[in-house]
This record gives structure tokens, sequence and C-alpha cells, in this order.
């Protein structure tokens, strides 16, 4: 499971804002976001099992995250990786409705895609090959219907809609993070084996980019807590 939260020009300061979990298998192998070293205008964790993430942005603004959806009936094997479309849409030039327009829905399991370019922000789905096109406004995608949402889902989106700032990293955070009583509706998710891995907060501004990423381990054990700043320094489409 995913919980992705953005906040679309709602903040003037940034036209988009991100408050995200990565559930995942501590099994798993994978390294927490930064600079890649062999495409050094992606900022992203990076799934070290099959190359790909979860979610990133780039040095040109451009964003994009994706949230497992299973099919009820997959097969074993032959899939590409879900995290390949995230890096793709990082790497390419391609604005958002083109690229989900060139994704081939079978060669993937199950997902939920986000895209932003700089301008439009687009939710994808290989279930019914959905394209949704995004208004102003805060948004929530998960591991389920963009239209049918969970109760963690519909909690992490009420939470949000309520802070008074969007941009405020520490609250954000907060509202990821692990509470005291855990209930089934929070956005955290504590496990032994599976869980929140990391909570990660993107500020994705016209000229800067604010990126904060707090690691998890076992049972909600928090781990390194990351920040980073770094300039847009190009922007594909004005």
């Amino acid at each position: 499971m995913c919980l992705i939260l953005v906040a679309f020009k709602v903040e003037p300061s940034f036209p988009l804002v991100v408050a995200a979990n990565r559930d995942e298998y501590f099994e798993r192998p994978s390294s927490k976001a930064h600079f890649w070293s062999d495409h050094c205008d992606v900022f992203a964790g990076r799934d070290l099992q099959d190359g790909g993430t979860w979610m990133g942005v780039s040095t040109a603004g451009r964003f994009a995250a994706v949230a497992n959806r299973s099919f009820a009936k997959e097969q074993n094997s032959g899939y590409r990786s879900r995290g390949a479309l995230v890096r793709e849409f990082l790497l390419t030039d391609d604005n958002s409705i083109e690229f989900v327009r060139t994704i081939k829905p079978r060669e993937y399991r199950g997902c939920n895609l986000i895209v932003y370019d700089g301008i439009d922000l687009l939710y994808w789905s290989n279930h019914g090959n959905l394209i949704v096109t995004l208004d102003p406004g805060c948004h929530v995608i998960s591991n389920a219907d963009f239209r049918s949402k969970s109760p963690r889902a519909s909690f992490g989106l009420n939470e949000f809609e309520q802070l008074p700032t969007k941009s405020n990293v520490n609250a954000l955070l907060g509202l990821l993070g692990p509470r005291d009583s855990p209930r089934d509706s929070d956005c955290f998710v504590v496990g032994d084996t599976y869980g929140t891995r990391a909570s990660s907060v993107l500020l994705i501004g016209t000229s800067s980019i604010v990126a904060s990423e707090q690691q998890y381990g076992p049972g909600g054990s928090r781990g390194t807590l990351s920040a980073q700043e770094f300039a847009v320094t190009a922007r594909p489409f004005s």
C-alpha cells in the first residue's frame, strides 16, 4: 500500500505540494532519496531490485509517483517494473498527457500513477486505462480506484485539507507519521515485515524544490531524516 497526498495550485509559492508514505516489505533493497549517479537531474529513492522508483522529482520540476493496485487475476511473471514508469517520466521531455497515452497498460501489474510536467497534473491507472486531468485543489492517490477512497485515504485527505498551510514540512511529516494509538485509518502502517518505510514531502516551486524524507524501520522505528533544497534549472514547457 501507499498513500500520496497532493495540493495542486493551492500554495502560491509551490504549485505542487506532495506528502507521501511508501509502504513496502522491509527486506526489499532500496536506497533513500538522492541525486542519481547515472541521471544527475533526478532526485528520488531507488528500488535496488529493479532499478526504478516509487516517487521522484527532476531538476526540471517534473514529478511522478506510483501506487500498486493489483488485478484480481495477474500472471506470476512477464511484467515490467511499475517503478519504471516513474523513472521514464522523469527522464523524458514528453508532457503529461503525451506520456500516459504511450503507456501499454498490460505490460505492468495493476497500478495508479500520478505525473506532473510543470503545468498539468494527471492521474492514470491501468484498471480501464483511466486518465484524469486533476483540477486545482487537494487530492489523494492510494491503492484503490481514484473515485472510491479507502478509510485510510479519506482520513489522510481530510487531515491534509485541514492544515492551514500546505507548505509546513514538519506538519506534513507529522500527518504522515505514526500515532500514539494506531488505527486502521491512519496514514502510517506499522509492521515487522511490511509497513511504512519512508514519509516524504516535496514542495515543488517554479524556481526551487524542497525535499524531506523520514526513514522508518520495522515496528515504526524512526530512522534517518534527510532534507534537500535545490534549484529548478530548466523547464521543458512555458
